[in-house]
């Protein structure tokens, strides 16, 4: 690869898994491409709360006080909000253990990693990502970033291999590319940067959502 990406000098990580939550909870079979057309605003709103653009686009990212993090996390849940028909909320979990039952049919986890994750396809770090299943000793995660490591570290995976670290999860159908051991993940999450993502829906609208067809 010669040609630089968007998220080479960066920092939106952070955001990125904000919208996978998002997407995760409420337009899970959704194409990344149709939902980018259909839910741009989502984007727009995020950006619109967020705290210092600067640091963001310099790729410094979410360098921000326990305090401003939780707060920022919690506008980002209002602003998506449609207060006659979903709601967001955001609470910190204060103990990774936490983190399992966190995830359900109606939340998410997105968390920060520190230094020298390892993950199933890539080694990251300072790094936000989104939970969004288990599998007996594994986390399922949305990452905005594992495409681009894989790819810089020249991995070349059989067909097979692909299939087990990315695909539909198998307890909420929610799209994932990539896995983290929970071993490796108590290790490696950064405690004060945990943060359940929580939908729920009126219902009158609840199940499939009109404008999110995949």
């Amino acid at each position: 690869m010669k040609i630089l990406q968007q998220g080479h000098m960066d920092g939106f990580c952070l955001l990125y898994a904000v919208a996978n939550a998002f997407k995760a909870l409420t337009c899970p079979t959704q194409t990344a491409s149709r939902f980018v057309e259909e839910q741009r605003n989502v984007w727009r709103k995020l950006v619109s709360v967020t705290p210092s653009l600067h640091n963001f686009a310099s790729g410094k990212g979410s360098c921000f006080s326990t305090s401003t993090e939780q707060r920022f996390l919690e506008l980002c849940a209002a602003a998506i909000s449609n207060r006659s028909k979903e709601s967001f909320s955001v609470h910190r979990i204060t103990k990774i253990e936490e983190i399992s039952e966190s995830v359900t049919e109606n939340s998410v986890v997105v968390l920060a990693l520190g230094k020298e994750a390892r993950t199933k396809r890539c080694t990251m770090g300072d790094h936000w990502i989104c939970i969004v299943d288990t599998e007996d000793k594994e986390f399922l995660i949305a990452c905005s970033y594992t495409d681009y490591l894989d790819n810089k570290n020249g991995n070349k995976k059989k067909e097979d291999d692909q299939k087990k670290t990315s695909g539909e999860s198998p307890c909420y159908n929610r799209p994932f590319n990539n896995r983290i051991t929970k071993k490796e993940l108590s290790k490696k999450a950064i405690g004060r940067s945990l943060y359940k993502f929580r939908y729920e829906a009126n219902i009158r609208v609840s199940g499939d959502r009109e404008s999110c067809k995949p």
